[in-house]
């Protein structure tokens, strides 16, 4: 059995570093081949009483992330054979300073994700330290492969389950729509933004280019916000749309769902928007394409690989096209990505640099428009038919089988590649 040692989000909680958390390690558990400890924190927990999930998973609550002395004691007592471990790098920095240490027991696997370039030469450092780095974007990866670490890079995406996310039985919609909104909403359309309300989430900016986009279609729309408007790291939501001045076109959904409740919202929208200027991966971009519906997204971070299809699949395609696609063809874009018309170079203490994407708020309404004129306009096979295409590429594309096995694999490479390099020792310095 591979003892694996892993710190993130508490795998049980609800956020996206959570969730992506837990496809992996029921994914690796479902093997066989796995015994689990998770360090899981990010969350205030009731107590920090060792979690028996089941015989080969035990989670241990810990503040935070954990520290140097949580850590030592846990790599003496479970002797692990590799350490996977999942957030934002500035997170990790007390890791990274205790990596020799690690390197007495195991190697160190780290699932990295990196909003924007510039390339940051200050997290070399700890590229250095780690013995593999699956990345969560493509921009992450092309980021570490030019700061010199391709030979331990390996593009490896967030997944979702397309067995959660999926189209709805009708009768089911008809009857959350029923409970969740008023009856002068029921029939208007239905733009979703699910996201925290961090200040990088843009929420404000969402209500902006929302009232635009409804002034110009005769208001015939609501926007539906999935987030926590009193985030103390983003707006007094409240107040922004006070400002907007039309309050009776937003419905504010604020408290946790189960992920299928999550799906009957998803499924009651028409299309989902994110107006982040900085977005690692968009988790809910992927869960609104694996339901089979479009996105009005700005082409920043993550969110560049989720809105079109760039090369021809043909396990996705419709018939008739042709087996090679045709010189200069873009392939199938999924709802709308918004060009990002301006650049920033903003910093901070540990982030001494890295660029903030902004898109022209009239570029976004025309994409709102382009999707809501679409589906007004397509007839009903015609709009079947690209949900399922769009359903079949992002299930293949974030498929949770291919990021299990990716891990699966790397974690077994890393091992192997360890113990090799722990036959090489120093006896003597002459």
């Amino acid at each position: 059995m591979i003892k694996l040692l892993t710190i993130s989000d508490y795998p049980l909680h609800f956020s996206g570093v959570a969730h992506q958390t837990r496809l992996i390690l029921e994914g690796l558990l479902k093997t066989g081949k796995y015994q689990i400890v998770s360090l899981g924190g990010a969350k205030d927990h009731p107590n920090y009483e060792p979690q028996k999930i089941n015989e080969n998973w035990t989670i241990y609550p810990v503040k935070n992330y954990g520290d140097g002395q949580v850590l030592k004691k846990v790599l003496y007592s479970v002797k692990p054979d590799a350490l996977w471990f999942m957030t934002d790098p500035r997170y990790f920095i007390w890791l990274w300073e205790m990596e020799d240490e690690v390197h007495q027991y195991c190697p160190l696997l780290y699932y990295h994700v990196w909003d924007n370039y510039p390339a940051p030469k200050f997290n070399s450092v700890f590229y250095e330290s780690t013995d593999f780095i699956g990345c969560i974007s493509k921009l992450t990866y092309d980021i570490v492969c030019q700061l010199g670490f391709k030979n331990k890079a390996e593009y490896i995406p967030h997944a979702v389950d397309s067995n959660v996310f999926k189209p709805a039985a009708q009768k089911d919609i008809d009857e959350f729509v029923g409970k969740a909104f008023k009856k002068e909403h029921k029939n208007k359309f239905k733009i979703l933004w699910d996201s925290r309300n961090g200040n990088r989430k843009c929420i404000t900016t969402a209500l902006s280019v929302f009232k635009k986009f409804n002034n110009r279609i005769g208001r015939d729309a609501i926007l539906i916000l999935h987030t926590n408007p009193l985030d103390p790291e983003g707006p007094q939501v409240f107040e922004a749309i006070n400002h907007f001045d039309n309050k009776d076109d937003i419905i504010l959904s604020i408290q946790p769902m189960p992920y299928e409740q999550m799906n009957l919202l998803y499924n009651a929208c028409d299309f989902l928007i994110s107006t982040s200027n900085a977005e690692g991966f968009g988790l809910s971009c992927v869960q609104m394409l694996t339901i089979g519906k479009e996105v009005v997204i700005p082409l920043t971070g993550g969110l560049q690989d989720q809105i079109t299809c760039k090369k021809h699949c043909p396990e996705v395609c419709p018939k008739g096209f042709e087996k090679e696609p045709k010189e200069g063809c873009k392939g199938y874009e999924w709802g709308k990505g918004i060009s990002i018309t301006n650049k920033y170079l903003i910093g901070s203490q540990v982030t001494p640099y890295i660029y903030e994407d902004r898109f022209d708020e009239e570029d976004f309404v025309r994409g709102m428009l382009k999707v809501y004129y679409a589906n007004k306009n397509l007839k009903k096979q015609e709009l079947k038919e690209r949900k399922e295409m769009i359903r079949k590429w992002s299930s293949s594309i974030f498929s949770i089988d291919k990021m299990v096995n990716s891990w699966d694999k790397a974690i077994e490479d890393a091992i192997t590649k360890f113990k090799d390099y722990q036959g090489y020792r120093i006896k003597k310095i002459i």
